[in-house]
């Protein structure tokens, strides 16, 4: 009679552990969700920054218009700017942009070797881009024909333009290399701490 309610006890207790074992499966699960879900919505505004840029290319493109029309500026050296800045808005949308089932398919280490990539080539695509925009507008000064006094205007507002358009694309690279880095630390702690756990 004892020997049988000691095994009811066993069999109640491993039935309580199985039951235990998987609701912590079950939290696991959530809590992996819940983290790849705030860290995504974490990498949102960069998604949303490329999508206002793919927004501005008519914008920036009636413009060149409208001032080659105005100030007679080089065509050839307007057209080559608007082809770089779609260049440059695809390249943005490539390095920049994860789909949401990169959140869910891979797992938090290929994540952060992923945004560790990402963060590389838009350092790269960052330098490349300034070099070139450098040479256009240079190129735009040089090649169209303005009276001598008109031309002083047009390289000195390229060169303002140039000096505040670099810095507010350094100010956002550098946020969006921030937003990369906090996220890589964020997923080496929970690997670490599996580790530890394991």
């Amino acid at each position: 009679m004892e020997t049988n309610t000691k095994i009811n006890e066993l069999e109640l207790m491993r039935s309580q552990i199985g039951i235990l074992k998987r609701k912590l499966s079950d939290q696991t699960i959530i809590n992996d969700k819940l983290i790849r879900l705030a860290m995504r919505k974490r990498m949102d505004w960069i998604k949303k920054y490329v999508v206002a840029e793919i927004i501005s290319i008519p914008i920036i493109a009636v413009f060149a218009l409208i001032v080659h029309n105005e100030f007679g500026l080089s065509a050839s050296g307007l057209i080559l700017l608007m082809i770089g800045c779609v260049i440059d808005v695809f390249m943005d949308y490539k390095i920049n942009c994860m789909k949401p089932s990169d959140w869910t398919n891979h797992s938090l280490v290929d994540i952060a070797l992923r945004l560790t990539r990402m963060k590389r080539l838009r350092n790269i695509q960052t330098a490349v881009s300034i070099v070139l925009l450098i040479a256009v507008l240079g190129w735009i000064v040089v090649d169209s024909n303005l009276p001598a006094d008109m031309d002083r205007l047009l390289t000195g507002s390229v060169v303002i333009g140039g000096i505040a358009g670099f810095i507010i694309a350094f100010l956002i690279v550098i946020k969006m290399n921030r937003t990369n880095d906090d996220i890589v630390r964020e997923i080496n702690e929970i690997a670490n701490s599996e580790q530890k756990n394991n």
